[in-house]
């Protein structure tokens, strides 16, 4: 959201959140005109997982008790239309927006497949979707062909999320030593983080100079996910080659580090913005070939894509590119091919779309 508002042209943004929190300074520090209308609690940290499976009436309750002071908030401020940024504002902001005669527009962000989230949880989102929602934008193709049958009308469009590098690339140096691959991304389950340590595991026999960050942290309950990392890294004899970095805001400094960038998910990606940020930054990246990032990396050409839940294809890539200019070549066609992103071009399609809407009355 903070990279594609200063894409909108024509369009004038007022961002509602549903909590305080480092965002709206940073939208007020972009000059974006932005309001905290706080969301209880009960309903506030609801997961994904949960929606539709244990959702209790105290949440369901709160949840639409939101709805109305939104729908009140959307009659004083009479918006041309609506942008749902999310899962959970899609939700709440659907009937609010149609509760105040305002258009609305759903930002699709998250794959309705069982394996991503609860199967319940898709079929609701893809009805309310459906019936309720004036337009969608799906940030990948991959994303979109999960919503199902759309309304008579419905305009349903791809925008892929923004970005832009804040700093320059990184410039390879000649006298670095050693050779250090990175996983960027919250660490869960789906995000292969394990299969990542194995593929260093497998590294590490034939490159004896390799080293490897994981830089990212648990949320929600994954916190047993991110234990058993931790042992797995031990078992596999890693603790001197690989450095947890947690947490980082500034993720293009943390990838000014690396020599080569692993996005090892073991379900299908969203999207994959980590994986452009990999590329902006002029790093050959390592993909799996599921999801977003098949549409993203072009095989060969500004990046690798190989096999899910395979350490050893993971290992092999990275072996090629110690070979001759590959990871440079890789580099700086990523450099390049980044540059697809850029939040203009992005906030063009977004402004055509609601172009579309508001023709239609």
């Amino acid at each position: 959201m903070l990279r594609l508002i200063p894409g909108l042209q024509r369009f004038r943004a007022h961002v509602i959140l549903a909590e305080d929190g480092p965002i709206v300074g940073r939208l007020e520090d972009a000059g974006i005109s932005t309001e905290v209308l706080p969301l209880d609690p009960k309903a506030l940290n609801v997961s994904r997982d949960r929606v539709g499976r244990s959702l209790g009436v105290r949440q369901v309750g709160a949840s639409l008790a939101y709805a109305h002071r939104l729908h009140q908030r959307l009659r004083t401020l009479r918006p041309s239309i609506v942008h749902a940024n999310s899962l959970k504002s899609g939700y709440y902001g659907v009937v609010a927006a149609r509760s105040a005669g305002v258009p609305m527009v759903w930002h699709l962000r998250d794959r309705l497949a069982a394996d991503y989230m609860p199967e319940l949880a898709c079929r609701m989102t893809r009805s309310v979707i459906r019936y309720g929602a004036s337009g969608v934008i799906a940030n990948s193709r991959v994303t979109l062909a999960t919503l199902g049958p759309r309304r008579a009308g419905q305009p349903r469009e791809v925008v892929y999320d923004p970005y832009r590098p804040i700093h320059p690339p990184r410039q390879p140096s000649g006298d670095r030593s050693g050779f250090t691959v990175g996983l960027v991304g919250r660490i869960s389950p789906w995000k292969g983080q394990d299969v990542f340590l194995r593929a260093v595991a497998e590294l590490r026999r034939t490159m004896p100079d390799l080293s490897a960050r994981i830089i990212g942290d648990a949320l929600f309950d994954e916190t047993g996910y991110a234990e058993s990392l931790h042992r797995l890294t031990t078992e596999l004899g890693l603790d001197d080659v690989v450095e947890w970095r947690g947490f980082r805001s500034d993720v293009e400094s943390e990838l000014s580090e690396l020599d080569a960038l692993v996005h090892s998910s073991t379900i299908p990606e969203p999207f994959g913005m980590v994986v452009v940020e990999g590329m902006a930054a002029g790093l050959p990246v390592i993909a799996t070939a599921i999801g977003g990032p098949t549409e993203v990396i072009r095989d060969g050409e500004d990046g690798l894509l190989v096999a899910a839940n395979d350490p050893g294809a993971i290992a092999r890539a990275v072996t090629r590119l110690r070979t001759g200019d590959l990871a440079a070549r890789l580099g700086g066609a990523a450099q390049r091919s980044a540059e697809r992103f850029a939040p203009e071009i992005a906030g063009a399609e977004v402004e055509a779309l609601y172009d579309r809407i508001l023709q239609r009355g």
